[in-house]
């Protein structure tokens, strides 16, 4: 969670399963940039419901996998 990653130094451990969650990530956001052609679209997006989520927004569900997915 963002107060999570708040809490952390930089030697903080994350572990595997932070790590591997952090790269789906960077992938996710890979995608969404090539996708819309660049960050702040992309930052657009992320940020604006979205009827296909239940009027959610997208950022807010990448707090786990399933929603990175």
């Amino acid at each position: 969670s963002p107060s999570t990653v708040s809490r952390w130094t930089a030697v903080s451990p994350i572990g595997t399963p932070g790590s591997y969650q952090f790269f789906k990530i960077d992938e996710a956001i890979k995608k969404g940039v090539g996708y819309f052609g660049n960050p702040s679209r992309l930052k657009s997006w992320l940020n604006s419901s979205n009827l296909a989520l239940g009027q959610a927004r997208p950022a807010d569900l990448m707090v786990s996998l399933t929603g990175i997915e």
